[in-house]
Protein backbone atom coordinates (compact mmCIF):
# COMPACT_ATOMS: atom_id res chain seq x y z
CA UNK A 1 0.00 0.00 0.00
CA UNK A 2 2.89 2.36 0.68
CA UNK A 3 3.98 2.05 -2.95
CA UNK A 4 0.67 3.53 -4.04
CA UNK A 5 1.20 6.58 -1.87
CA UNK A 6 4.71 7.06 -3.22
CA UNK A 7 3.42 7.09 -6.78
CA UNK A 8 0.47 9.36 -6.08
CA UNK A 9 2.42 12.63 -6.63
CA UNK A 10 3.33 11.44 -10.11
CA UNK A 11 -0.32 11.13 -11.10
CA UNK A 12 -1.73 14.24 -9.45
CA UNK A 13 -0.91 16.66 -12.31
CA UNK A 14 -2.57 14.35 -14.83
CA UNK A 15 -5.60 13.92 -12.62
CA UNK A 16 -5.88 17.68 -12.08
CA UNK A 17 -5.71 18.30 -15.82
CA UNK A 18 -8.37 15.68 -16.51
CA UNK A 19 -10.68 17.20 -13.92
CA UNK A 20 -10.02 20.76 -15.13
CA UNK A 21 -11.11 20.16 -18.70
CA UNK A 22 -14.64 18.79 -18.98
CA UNK A 23 -15.31 16.17 -21.63
CA UNK A 24 -16.65 17.53 -24.92
CA UNK A 25 -20.38 17.49 -25.47
CA UNK A 26 -22.21 17.15 -28.80
CA UNK A 27 -23.59 20.68 -28.47
CA UNK A 28 -20.05 22.05 -28.14
CA UNK A 29 -18.99 20.24 -31.33
CA UNK A 30 -21.98 21.65 -33.20
CA UNK A 31 -21.24 25.16 -31.93
CA UNK A 32 -17.67 24.88 -33.19
CA UNK A 33 -19.01 23.71 -36.55
CA UNK A 34 -21.38 26.70 -36.78
CA UNK A 35 -18.47 29.00 -35.96
CA UNK A 36 -16.44 27.23 -38.70
CA UNK A 37 -13.75 26.29 -36.18
CA UNK A 38 -13.21 23.01 -37.96
CA UNK A 39 -9.94 21.95 -36.36
CA UNK A 40 -11.37 22.48 -32.87
CA UNK A 41 -14.60 20.74 -33.88
CA UNK A 42 -12.63 17.75 -35.14
CA UNK A 43 -10.64 17.56 -31.91
CA UNK A 44 -13.79 17.77 -29.79
CA UNK A 45 -15.60 15.20 -31.95
CA UNK A 46 -12.66 12.80 -31.70
CA UNK A 47 -12.52 13.27 -27.91
CA UNK A 48 -16.25 12.58 -27.66
CA UNK A 49 -15.82 9.52 -29.88
CA UNK A 50 -12.94 8.25 -27.71
CA UNK A 51 -15.20 8.48 -24.66
CA UNK A 52 -18.21 6.93 -26.44
CA UNK A 53 -16.90 4.60 -29.18
CA UNK A 54 -20.16 2.63 -29.39
CA UNK A 55 -22.40 5.71 -29.55
CA UNK A 56 -23.92 6.38 -32.96
CA UNK A 57 -24.13 10.09 -32.14
CA UNK A 58 -20.35 10.25 -31.68
CA UNK A 59 -19.77 8.81 -35.16
CA UNK A 60 -22.44 11.07 -36.66
CA UNK A 61 -20.73 14.10 -35.12
CA UNK A 62 -17.45 13.10 -36.70
CA UNK A 63 -19.34 12.69 -39.97
CA UNK A 64 -20.68 16.23 -39.68
CA UNK A 65 -17.16 17.52 -39.09
CA UNK A 66 -15.78 15.56 -42.03
CA UNK A 67 -18.54 16.91 -44.26
CA UNK A 68 -17.72 20.47 -43.21
CA UNK A 69 -14.07 19.76 -44.02
CA UNK A 70 -15.07 18.63 -47.53
CA UNK A 71 -13.94 15.10 -46.71
CA UNK A 72 -16.76 13.20 -48.38
CA UNK A 73 -15.16 9.78 -48.00
CA UNK A 74 -14.47 10.36 -44.30
CA UNK A 75 -18.00 11.66 -43.77
CA UNK A 76 -19.54 8.62 -45.46
CA UNK A 77 -17.42 6.27 -43.38
CA UNK A 78 -18.43 7.97 -40.13
CA UNK A 79 -22.12 8.12 -41.09
CA UNK A 80 -22.10 4.45 -42.11
CA UNK A 81 -20.58 3.53 -38.74
CA UNK A 82 -23.25 5.61 -36.98
CA UNK A 83 -26.00 3.91 -38.99
CA UNK A 84 -24.64 0.46 -38.18
CA UNK A 85 -24.65 1.27 -34.46
CA UNK A 86 -28.20 2.65 -34.49
CA UNK A 87 -30.06 1.06 -37.41
CA UNK A 88 -33.48 2.20 -36.18
CA UNK A 89 -32.55 5.77 -35.20
CA UNK A 90 -34.26 8.05 -37.72
CA UNK A 91 -32.01 10.99 -36.77
CA UNK A 92 -28.93 9.03 -37.85
CA UNK A 93 -30.35 7.87 -41.19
Amino acid sequence: MRHVFRLLPLFLPTLALALASPPPEPAAVRTLLRERKLAAAETAAREFLALHPRAAEAHALLGEVRLAQDDGAGAIQAFEQAASLAPTDSEIH
